[in-house]
């Protein structure tokens, strides 16, 4: 699946896994669903605005992010999490920076 995105910010981060003691990085990624931040009202469930989402990506996936933030269009992909089938981010691909 293809959406457009706007990526808010974007976080590295490492930890070592108590178990394996491997160490484990990433970068945390905050984005919203949409191509603009025009103002949103959700008619039936009254929501105003946009959900921020929030996950982390790979290191590799995350050298893509030119500007942020910025417009991405992004390949989400399902992935089983928790017994549950999530859309994840695969890819993203810079547009344009925001102002």
């Amino acid at each position: 699946m293809k959406s457009t995105v706007i990526v808010l910010s974007a976080k590295p981060w490492d930890m070592v896994d108590d178990v394996t003691k491997a160490t484990r990085s990433g970068v945390s990624l905050h984005y919203v669903m949409t191509d603009n931040l025009k103002p949103k009202v959700d008619s039936e469930s009254g929501e105003l605005g946009y959900s921020v989402m929030k996950e982390s990506i790979s290191v590799d996936a995350a050298k893509s992010l030119v500007d942020v933030p910025g417009v991405y269009d992004g390949d989400f992909i399902l992935k089983a999490r928790s017994g549950k089938s999530v859309l994840s981010v695969s890819s993203l691909n810079f547009i344009m920076a925001l102002e």
